[in-house]
């Protein structure tokens, strides 16, 4: 059987067509992986952004409380948390491993400070009227020292926090990123 032209114009058409439709295929799905993988690095750039925020504006306010002795209104236990329980989410979620465990740490310290703060607020009210004023000064002062102790935990564990934040946001040539899935 020999193929006229009019065949052989149609299996080069059909040939086209089916070549056409599997690089259209192809284009998209690298199009939907790559736009896919933009979106997560996105997020993780704003989750790292903001975990540098919430933590420089934490750390800006600890001198204040140590030298008021007194914790800020906005650190009440009682205020709602929404905004912090996000935060971990998206640390959680979008954060390399070493920032998402310095982050825990940092907060772990952080929940330590106030409650050892907390802690000395309630020995000096407690014992302002007291009857035994040299056995109370000895308890707010002990309470005191252990705050001091746990601000001091709070900075080693911000600065391993900063740490990390700064090797995950510095681009090196010899290090391929891959995301966490």
């Amino acid at each position: 059987m020999t193929i006229t032209p009019v065949v052989a114009g149609l299996i080069g058409t059909v040939i086209g067509a089916v070549a056409s439709l599997a690089a259209s295929v192809l284009t998209q799905r690298a199009t939907n992986a790559r736009e896919r993988e933009h979106r997560l690095w996105e997020r993780r750039a704003d989750a790292l952004e903001e975990i540098h925020r919430f933590a420089f504006a934490r750390s800006r306010a600890r001198p204040m409380v140590l030298s008021s002795r007194r914790l800020p209104d906005d650190w009440d236990p009682g205020r709602p948390q929404e905004p912090v329980r996000l935060l971990e989410t998206r640390v959680a979620l979008y954060a390399p491993r070493a920032i998402s465990e310095a982050h825990k740490e940092w907060g772990k310290t952080i929940i330590g400070f106030v409650v050892a703060v907390a802690s000395y607020q309630h020995e000096v009210d407690r014992l302002a009227n007291s009857s035994e004023p040299e056995g109370a000064q000895v308890l707010i002062e002990a309470a005191w020292a252990l705050a001091e102790h746990r601000s001091r935990e709070w900075e080693q564990a911000e600065g391993r926090l900063f740490d990390a934040l700064r090797d995950a946001s510095t681009l090196r040539t010899e290090q391929r990123w891959r995301l966490r899935r």
